[in-house]
């Protein structure tokens, strides 16, 4: 029984290092990856940063904290300063987040959050879930725009920025972006961690788009 169990306790380990060797590798490739695409932009990386993502409080990080920022890549492609990051939350990465500063800043905050379901389409569940967004403290369900469910925190507000060129926006950024979001100086994206550079270009040039539209949101009185 005891030469067993000295035999599983190996296997066990064994295992344990195979997975850390492989997660190594694969932190390793990306942040090569990452270091490139920062190098194509004129950009700095950063393999990890504490302090950039206290800045925020919503779109993923109303349900998560503020995390820290991974592979981090800064600069200012097309004269705005933009981030990407890998966002780690309780140990886990869950999402990667571009953030572009926009040139005003504004109290409203808009959430453009698609509709997620493990249900298949057309079900039952799939349409209670349809039916009962779930909304963060302080945001209201402004409505639909497009496949996508609208949260504000001032609804008269928010309203001004809704037009069709932002249902079109809403629906072209893709089921790979779960949540896209404007909060104070920042035009926001979440998009799937097995995105690469091609994608992460994308979306950067949606949210250039997006910062565009939401120029309608009141500008933060000045003091």
């Amino acid at each position: 029984m005891s030469a067993t169990l000295i035999v599983l306790g190996v296997l066990v380990l064994l295992a344990g290092v195979a997975l850390l060797i492989v997660d190594t590798r694969r932190r390793s490739a990306r942040a090569r990856i990452r270091r490139e695409w920062a190098g194509h932009h004129s950009a700095r990386y950063a393999a990890v940063d504490l302090v950039l993502t206290g800045q925020w409080r919503h779109g993923l990080f109303s349900r998560g904290g503020a995390g820290r920022a991974r592979d981090l890549v800064s600069g200012e492609p097309d004269g705005a300063r933009l981030y990407l990051f890998d966002l780690e939350q309780a140990g886990v990465v869950v999402a990667t987040v571009l953030a572009l500063r926009r040139p005003t800043t504004s109290d409203t905050t808009l959430e453009l959050r698609i509709a997620s379901s493990t249900a298949s389409k057309g079900s039952e569940a799939s349409q209670k879930i349809e039916a009962e967004p779930v909304s963060e403290a302080g945001m209201d369900l402004l409505g639909h725009i497009g496949r996508r469910y609208a949260f504000t925190n001032d609804l008269e507000s928010a309203r001004r920025a809704v037009d069709q060129r932002l249902v079109l926006l809403a629906d072209a950024a893709g089921d790979d972006v779960t949540v896209l979001w404007a909060e104070s100086a920042w035009a926001l994206a979440a998009l799937d961690t097995t995105a690469g550079p091609e994608r992460w270009d994308e979306v950067a040039a949606l949210l250039g788009r997006f910062a565009d539209l939401v120029r309608l949101l009141p500008p933060t009185p000045r003091s």
